[in-house]
């Protein structure tokens, strides 16, 4: 998948690559790029084993976007949380999945779920124009690499991740 990303940008940067449903939030290949390398400075900064869960718990847009290529561009696992299900809910998930980290926008950072260290997505930040002059390399990923987690109800109405 990221390679896919990486190669659009190459071949069109100034395209757009994502526009929310409002139409108010359009975004180029290359500034999403940005925004991906950004958050993945961030998270490369904490030092996070190879295939490791992230969970992501952001509302539906952009933000979700540039945290799912972020945390696969690192070499992690990404867990993605739906924002409109209960603290307990969530709190499940995150306990079976233990997440090294979970990724937030602004809107669910004050959420109250158990010890897991928290990377807040601030569009401030992720607009900066470079990571300081720094570099965020690509880790390399494999075909059989893990690169999400969900989570689904099965037929005995248990929950299980996928």
């Amino acid at each position: 998948m990221i390679s896919l990303f990486l190669h659009q940008v190459e071949e069109s940067p100034s395209q757009l690559a994502f526009v929310d449903a409002t139409g108010n939030v359009a975004v180029t290949y290359s500034k999403l790029l940005g925004k991906v390398k950004n958050l993945a400075y961030e998270l490369r900064k904490r030092t996070i084993p190879f295939e490791s869960p992230i969970a992501i718990l952001t509302a539906k847009g952009l933000d979700q976007v540039v945290a799912q290529l972020a945390v696969i561009f690192v070499g992690g696992t990404c867990v993605p949380l739906d924002p409109s299900i209960s603290d307990e809910q969530i709190q499940v998930r995150l306990d079976d999945a233990q997440p090294v980290y979970l990724i937030t926008d602004v809107e669910n950072q004050h959420r109250q779920l158990g010890e897991v260290p928290k990377v807040s997505i601030a569009h401030e930040r992720l607009n900066w124009p470079s990571v300081g002059g720094k570099e965020c390399a690509l880790t390399l990923i494999y075909p059989e690499t893990c690169s999400h987690i969900f989570y689904i109800f099965r037929i005995t109405g248990k929950l299980k991740g996928v």
